[in-house]
Parts: C-alpha cells; sequence; structure tokens
C-alpha cells in the first residue's frame, strides 16, 4: 500500500526537479545557438528593413533551433538529475524501498516520449515553415531591382557591370551606370540620373540608351543607337525577370510533411533525384526527431553511479558518444544521393545509444543489488 502511495510521488518529484534544469538549459541552449545565427540577423537588419521586421525574422529562427536544442536540453537536465540522486543516495534509499530502475527512470522516459512527438512535429511541421517565411522576408527584399543593383546584396548578377554614386538601399538609388551584353553579344549600356520604386513600377529619370548593333557590311563599324529619355517607367517584376534567370524549385528543407509527400508523388514518376532527396529529407527529420529520446536514455543511464565519487571515464564516453552522433547526423546529410548509406548514418547511432545504455543500467542494477 505505501508503494503505491509513493509511486505518483515519486513521478511529480522527477517530473519537478527534471523540468527545472530542463527549462534553463532549453533557453540556455536557444541563447547560444540564436549567437550563431546573428551574421544573418545582422545581414537581414542591413538591408534597409524596419526593427519590427527584424524582430519577426528573427523570431523565425527560432523555431529552427528547437529540433536541436531540445534533445541537447534533455542529455543535459537526466545527466544532471540523476548524477545528483546518485549523489545524495536517494537511487539507493528507492533502490532499499522495492522500486526497480526501470520504476525510478519511467517518468522520464514517459517525458523523453512525449519530447519525442513534439520535436517531431517542430521538425515535420513548424521549422520548414519558419524557415520558408524568414526566406520570403528575404526574398521580398532581395528580388527588389534596386537593391539588386546596391552593395548589400549578396546574389551575383553575371555579365553585368553596375556603377553608382550612392544609394538608399531598396528605396532610391542615383547616378546610375550599367553595363551588359545582348542576345548578338554586343555591349550596351544605360545610364540614369535617379532610380525609384513606387508601388511595384520602376521609375527611371534622365535615362539614356546606347546599344551598339552588328552591321551586315563586311569591314564596317557597328552602329551605334543612342536614346535619351526624361522619365522611364516598367514593372519592377520585368526588372527582376530580366536581370534574373528562372528561379528554382523550394529546397526540400523548406516544404512541410504534407508537401514534401505530394511533390515526391509527382515527381516520382519523371524525377527519380526528386524522389531520392524527398526521402533523405523524409529520414532526416525523424531521425533529428528522435534524439530526445535516445538522449533522455543516455543521460539517465550515464548520469547514475554508485557512491559519492562518479566516474570520468563515464563522462568523457558519454561526450564522445554525444559529438559521434551528431558526426554521424552531419555526414548522413552528404548523401542526399543514396537514401540508404544516409539511413545508416541516421539511425544506427540511436541504436548504439540504446545499446549501450542498457547494457550500463544492466551493470548499476547488478551493483546495486550487490
Amino acid at each position: 500500500m505505501s508503494k503505491c502511495l509513493s509511486f505518483p510521488i515519486l513521478w511529480k518529484y522527477l517530473w519537478k526537479e527534471f523540468i527545472k534544469i530542463f527549462a534553463l538549459s532549453f533557453f540556455s541552449f536557444i541563447a547560444i545557438i540564436l549567437v550563431f545565427k546573428l551574421h544573418d540577423i545582422a545581414k537581414f537588419a542591413t538591408l534597409g528593413v524596419s526593427f519590427l521586421e527584424v524582430i519577426v525574422f528573427s523570431l523565425y529562427q527560432i523555431p529552427c533551433i528547437f529540433p536541436l536544442a531540445l534533445p541537447l536540453s534533455c542529455l543535459f537536465a537526466t545527466l544532471f538529475l540523476f548524477h545528483e540522486l546518485s549523489s545524495s543516495y536517494e537511487i539507493t534509499a528507492l533502490r532499499s524501498s522495492g522500486l526497480s530502475l526501470l520504476h525510478i527512470t519511467a517518468p522520464l522516459m514517459l517525458i523523453g516520449a512525449l519530447l519525442c512527438l513534439l520535436t517531431t512535429f517542430i521538425a515535420f511541421e513548424i521549422a520548414p515553415t519558419s524557415r520558408l517565411r524568414s526566406k520570403e522576408m528575404l526574398d521580398k527584399i532581395k528580388f527588389n531591382p534596386l537593391f539588386l543593383f546596391s552593395k548589400n546584396n549578396r546574389i551575383k548578377l553575371k555579365n553585368y557591370y553596375i556603377e553608382m554614386s550612392n544609394s538608399d538601399t531598396g528605396k532610391e538609388i542615383k547616378d546610375l551606370l550599367f553595363f551588359a551584353k545582348n542576345s548578338t553579344g554586343q555591349l550596351y549600356a544605360l545610364t540614369a540620373k535617379k532610380v525609384c520604386l513606387k508601388n511595384q513600377e520602376l521609375q527611371a529619370y534622365n535615362l539614356g540608351i546606347i546599344t551598339a548593333f552588328a552591321s551586315n557590311i563586311r569591314n564596317n563599324f557597328n552602329h551605334l543607337y543612342i536614346e535619351n529619355q526624361k522619365k522611364f517607367c516598367a514593372p519592377a517584376f520585368e526588372c527582376i525577370a530580366f536581370l534574373l534567370k528562372e528561379p528554382s524549385s523550394l529546397p526540400n528543407e523548406y516544404l512541410s510533411t504534407k508537401t514534401l509527400l505530394a511533390k515526391t508523388m509527382l515527381e516520382k514518376s519523371v524525377k527519380k533525384k526528386s524522389s531520392r532527396k524527398a526521402k533523405f529529407e523524409v529520414m532526416r527529420r525523424l531521425s533529428l526527431s528522435c534524439f530526445s529520446f535516445t538522449f533522455i536514455i543516455m543521460g539517465m543511464s550515464f548520469g547514475l553511479h554508485v557512491g559519492r565519487m562518479p566516474s570520468y571515464k563515464k563522462s568523457f564516453f558519454c561526450f564522445c558518444l554525444t559529438a559521434s552522433t551528431f558526426c554521424c547526423f552531419l555526414i548522413g546529410k552528404s548523401f542526399q544521393k543514396n537514401p540508404i548509406i544516409s539511413a545508416y548514418f541516421y539511425f544506427i547511432p540511436h541504436l548504439a545509444i540504446l545499446i549501450f545504455s542498457f547494457l550500463l543500467q544492466r551493470k548499476l542494477n547488478l551493483g546495486l543489488e550487490r
């Protein structure tokens, strides 16, 4: 009867202690990983956007961090929690009361399963959507014709030479000098005193156009066509289509699971490579989702010890196992053309963690029984 009454109390105690450490670890890892994203956020902030747009763009980066921050927080929280339980002899007391290691670790395993489902939903749906939204915000600025001319532009315009005296990114440019080649390989030039964008319409003032045409007469000079206009107007999307090639399809990492599966069914009969890349992306997300559960199992197993002094070999082995797991995950990303090989690198580390954790818990269980 006493065992039955103490069982839910144990669950509440372990959950409470785990959530406190997990929350602190989770927000710490979010802040640390977000620091590595500051380079992209800073570049976005220099594109002439408002402060609110910078905040929204930064918030879109956070869901992409969740699938990595959640497993690391689970590992750190369980490792620290069971280390403290073992050092204070609470594990020994619980074992003396008749509870097995399975009963003690069951509450954390349940949390691991729930966090695994949460990570799955984030990795399959929320992270691709937020990644797509941040890309749309960036493309909205990058595909502004005036931004393509500016020095802050990260898109490489081939076969064009552009010069200007000053620029207000995305709003107005002055003293534009533009050189390019036409379809016959002849050079043409364009000059404008001022170019601005109003209501998705590109407006150029004091425009000058110099175009060269090849002469049909042998050993003759090329003909030049010179035109001056006080004001010139054109739709912005036509200028973008002229400057850029046709944009390629979205990478699979930006697609939700439903869209990814629909794309796979449509391209399966036409492009086998696209179908393989879609399968590769599904396996990558699935492997990322399993980290929360496997890392909780590993944290519990390597956090448990007999006596007050933990084994530093176990801590070092836990660090090496975690590092090798992420290394295998990165190596698996390089085998996009072969989903079978990538599946080995994605899922074998999970299997290895479960095997090592089971053997370690069995060894500790025998030590506690003695």
